[in-house]
């Protein structure tokens, strides 16, 4: 922020040496920002998180395309933010991913010398040329993901008793420095436009129908639901027992269990589409939003799940689900914060430590371990978060499975068919957009 307040956009040029002025001022106070008493620690863990933290574009892509992009409930949804811009999902999703191909390529071929800004900037003029949609097209996109200097700085003015305000960036993460040049602020930003900001753009297209929520939530639960399918339903070491009613109250269990019948084991796996609240993150000194945010992403999930299973067996509405398998519990959610932000511990009867039991990620970490889970012979999906938790103080589930699945592929050398058949139908889904661009 401090830089776009400070940048000079009428008058005569300023020199390299102010110009290196205003980069120095700015990034002494990034990093000598004073110390306050009240700072919430938390909070500044789940800054510094959530500005590294990085999924994968293609798989980002994939889930994009089956919640967005499909005719499902949400389809009325999505219709409402091309009547609000003129520009349908479809194509601003495309044309998002065919961005973040483009740059990802420029980073490559720039390893070992820097690009021209010609040559790293986003030309819509040049975007227009390949893929044959309308120059205005582009425009109109490119218009409403960027920002001009004078734009930027006026933001700027008027949030500069907000440092955590970037509402800007995250909206439009592209920098207009000419007619059809375009810089981007940063990669994660551009990335997160094909999945976490196309679905709050789609709430403020709709006018925040509360329905949205209520639809979104859930196709999600079915993605999630069909991904654990797509990949566990015929490896032998699973069975999947779906979401069912029970007793006379017509009571629901949790969204889908994952049973491990030789280790007396099952995953519980509850789904819900929530985030952190967004004031945990544009905020300072805010302990409340943070707490406010585990509960919704954690803890009662955690707790109505465990209830469930608890009356399930109580009950004994079904034969799988019984008093001597160990249970291991697993919120998914949209968003999530890492793990070990709040290091608690879930005591049982009589004292017992059943911390090793419960366990919150979100959507593109859960979507590992069930890939983690299908690839492997020798562990299964309780061993794997076993050792998440084992290692949950020095490393995050998304790493640790990462790190995991590397390991599998180079020693056990199994086939990963699944998740690449999802990469690419995916990419086909893209190429096909495209090439119907080309054909018009």
């Amino acid at each position: 922020m401090t830089l776009l307040r400070e940048w000079k956009t009428t008058g005569t040029t300023p020199s390299e040496m102010q110009a290196l002025n205003v980069l120095h001022e700015a990034f002494s106070r990034l990093n000598d920002r004073k110390y306050e008493i009240n700072d919430d620690i938390n909070q500044a863990f789940i800054k510094a998180i959530s500005s590294q933290s990085r999924d994968n574009h293609l798989s980002k892509l994939h889930r994009t395309q089956k919640l967005f992009l499909t005719d499902n409930s949400l389809a009325p949804f999505v219709e409402c933010l091309q009547t609000m811009t003129g520009i349908s999902a479809k194509l601003l999703i495309n044309m998002v991913y065919f961005i973040v191909e483009q740059l990802r390529r420029q980073r490559r071929n720039s390893i070992f010398s820097m690009p021209r800004m010609d040559e790293w900037a986003i030309s819509s003029k040049k975007i227009s040329e390949i893929t044959n949609i309308p120059f205005s097209d582009i425009e109109l996109i490119m218009n409403e993901l960027s920002f001009t200097v004078e734009q930027g700085r006026s933001f700027a003015d008027k949030n500069s008793a907000n440092p955590n305000e970037f509402s800007i960036l995250r909206n439009k993460p592209f920098l207009r420095i000419s007619d059809t040049l375009y810089l981007p602020i940063e990669g994660k930003l551009v990335e997160e436009l094909m999945f976490e900001n196309i679905f709050h753009r789609i709430h403020q297209a709709c006018g925040k129908d509360i329905m949205f929520f209520n639809k979104f939530g859930q196709e999600f639960e079915k993605y999630a639901r069909d991904y654990v399918k797509y990949f566990l339903q015929i490896n032998e070491r699973y069975e999947i027992i779906d979401e069912f009613s029970y007793g006379r109250d017509g009571a629901r269990s949790p969204d889908i269990m994952i049973a491990i019948p030789n280790e007396k084991a099952m995953i519980v796996v509850e789904i819900k589409s929530a985030r952190p609240l967004n004031e945990s993150l544009a905020t300072d000194n805010n302990p409340k939003s943070v707490k406010e945010s585990l509960l919704k992403l954690r803890y009662r999930p955690w707790k109505q799940a465990y209830n469930a299973i608890c009356k399930i067996i109580t009950e004994n509405a079904h034969p799988k689900i019984s008093i001597d398998i160990k249970y291991f519990f697993i919120c998914v959610t949209m968003n999530n914060f890492p793990m070990h932000l709040d290091n608690v511990t879930i005591t049982g009867h009589g004292g017992k430590d059943l911390s090793a039991y419960f366990y919150s990620i979100d959507i593109e970490t859960f979507e590992l371990l069930v890939r983690a889970s299908s690839l492997t012979k020798n562990y299964s999906m309780r061993d794997i978060l076993l050792q998440i938790h084992e290692k949950k103080d020095s490393m995050s589930a998304k790493t640790h499975i990462s790190r995991f699945i590397n390991r599998i592929k180079s020693v056990e050398n199994p086939q990963d068919l699944p998740y690449e058949s999802i990469k690419e139908e995916a990419a086909i889904a893209h190429e096909a957009f495209l090439k119907d661009q080309r054909n018009h």
